[in-house]
């Protein structure tokens, strides 16, 4: 629906403008209510009370909405035909608002001069027309500001047609962007991303203010003129995000009380527009479809889009594309449905996607069906798959014993867990689950842990395991051994009381083989931090000791001389 609002008796069926007169002769419509800008409700006694909601400015008519059976089939009823007409004669009565005084100019010589020239000062003193003028002059030769302000007052324009309005906005700022080969500079990107994030900072002010037919049309520019630029970017990551928060406006444009017909007009466009190739290339397809999962609450729309995601496998899979987003959308709209028998049927057809193999493990897990998804985590572990599947499989079998209290579980799945990974959790797990086993299996988590890889989060891991007993003599031995400051830093509060000029002594020694390596303000500013460390764990005999170590050592080091010197040592 969309045509002027001095054309109903031209573009309305003849029947429904007939009836429509009649309705007014009865006084039979409620008084307009403007429910948001742009948006006016009215109800209509014909039998029963029908509540009318139609979307225009005052020149033209774009979306009608009405309750009655007539309507939902051919889209026109006297009733909408009634309140338009009812509309239109209210424009009409309506008194023009009266003309802006013109500011009263102050002559040169009454103006105050403090010798400054500000904007604030311009904007007061000089002539509107003048400004006007200006305005209108650097907008003709200067792009940029025209761009940026017709982002700024796009919103204030009636033109009639704001999809229309947006989308030459939207044309107009990539084309700017744009370089004679049709791509798009880093510099390009981030003047469209600059249009986008002030059209966003509108579309946030219009969902606050309740304008949601003013949100929509400004939303569809945004997706339909920016996604086909995103191949063509060198560097797209800002314009995606600005496309997920879109996406994201959408989404709280559908949980807001927008009016039925504009909900549908929503899930018409969603439906349509996602079947597009730009959107398959770009995965943008995505966003529509978590959309579409959120709106399918009815017979209706879940049959539409089971159909729909039906006709997406089979275009993903003819062009060759992974297929597990697609069919997990699928699982959860069945399981939204209630349809167990089809969701079992399409996870065991499906299983070994490892994305699909995860949603079936989380729903078993959810429903507390541990037997279940432990025979899923086995079934992933013998699939063809990267280690990191397999890390989650032994996650879950570790969780499912956790949950069941399955201490022989628990003992093997933690071991196994805290080796390959050095998470501190599995090794707590393991140590409650052993009781009075522990040390044996804590010397044998050492004995696994020396074959592993050299890495600092395994040195940490055995220190760990050492500090936890207060080993503290094989902790020292371990902690010099390995030569690592941060290492010393982790576990000198527990060690300074039993080993303190030892540990003196290697902060000592590493420290000056790192200051003799390094120079500038980056090592003075580690050292600092270093000397902090100790005070703030109460080693302040330590701390001062190195102070004045590197004070002696290092006099010519102005940059370490001015970090030394901003410590507060007691």
């Amino acid at each position: 629906m969309n045509f002027l609002l001095a054309d109903i008796e031209r573009t309305c069926p003849e029947e429904d403008v007939l009836d429509a007169e009649l309705l007014l002769e009865k006084n039979a419509v409620s008084p307009l209510r403007e429910l948001e800008r742009n948006l006016w409700s009215a109800s209509v006694m014909d039998g029963k009370l029908l509540e009318v909601e139609i979307s225009a400015t005052l020149r033209r008519v774009s979306a009608a909405s009405c309750e009655c059976s007539r309507f939902l089939q051919s889209k026109s009823c006297p009733h909408v035909v009634a309140v338009l007409l009812h509309l239109r004669r209210f424009f009409q009565d309506r008194p023009s608002p009266a003309p802006k005084t013109p500011k009263k100019i102050t002559p040169k010589s009454e103006r105050p001069n403090d010798g400054k020239l500000t904007i604030s000062g311009i904007l007061d003193q000089v002539p509107h027309d003048d400004l006007m003028s200006f305005v209108k002059h650097y907008a003709r030769y200067n792009r940029n500001f025209a761009i940026a302000l017709k982002t700024r007052f796009a919103i204030e324009v009636d033109s009639g047609n704001s999809r229309e309005k947006y989308a030459q906005l939207l044309e107009v700022a990539v084309a700017d962007a744009r370089r004679p080969d049709r791509s798009f500079s880093r510099r390009g990107s981030q003047k469209i991303a600059k249009v986008l994030g002030e059209l966003q900072l509108q579309i946030e002010d219009l969902l606050a203010k309740s304008w949601f037919a003013e949100v929509f049309p400004v939303l569809q520019n945004i997706i339909e003129k920016i996604t086909p630029i995103l191949r063509k970017a060198e560097d797209s990551s800002e314009i995606i995000s600005h496309l997920d928060q879109t996406f994201a406006l959408l989404q709280q444009l559908l949980d807001s009380p927008i009016p039925p017909a504009l909900r549908d007009q929503i899930w018409d466009y969603a439906y349509h527009e996602s079947q597009k190739l730009v959107y398959r290339n770009t995965g943008m397809d995505k966003k529509f479809l978590a959309l579409m999962l959120t709106m399918a609450n009815d017979e209706t729309r879940f049959d539409a889009l089971m159909a729909y995601l039906d006709k997406q496998i089979d275009r993903y899979f003819w062009e060759k594309r992974e297929l597990p987003n697609l069919i997990i959308t699928k699982l959860e709209l069945l399981e939204k449905a209630g349809r167990e028998a089809e969701l079992a049927g399409l996870l065991q057809q499906s299983i070994n996607h490892p994305d699909v193999l995860r949603f079936a493990i989380s729903r078993a897990l959810q429903e507390k069906k541990y037997n279940h998804a432990a025979k899923l985590a086995e079934h992933g572990l013998q699939m063809e798959a990267p280690q990191e599947l397999y890390l989650e499989m032994d996650m879950v079998r570790w969780f499912i014993a956790e949950e069941q209290k399955d201490k022989p579980a628990i003992l093997k799945f933690g071991q196994s867990l805290f080796v390959q990974t050095q998470e501190w959790r599995f090794a707590l797990s393991v140590q409650k689950a052993a009781g009075a086993g522990w040390p044996e299996i804590r010397e044998q988590l050492i004995s696994d842990l020396q074959v592993v890889p050299l890495s600092s989060s395994k040195n940490e891991a055995i220190a760990m395991l050492l500090a936890a007993d207060g080993l503290l003599e094989r902790l020292m031995d371990f902690v010099e051994k390995c030569r690592s400051v941060d290492l010393l830093m982790h576990h000198d509060k527990q060690l300074i009381p039993a080993y303190p000029h030892k540990i003196l002594m290697l902060y000592k020694e590493w420290l000056h083989k790192y200051l003799h390596d390094h120079v500038g303000r980056k090592p003075s500013k580690t050292i600092r931090h270093l000397v902090e460390h100790l005070l703030n764990i109460d080693a302040i005999t330590l701390a001062n000791a190195l102070i004045e170590e590197f004070r002696q050592s290092y006099p010519e080091r102005h940059t370490l001389m001015e970090e030394l010197q901003s410590l507060q040592s007691v």
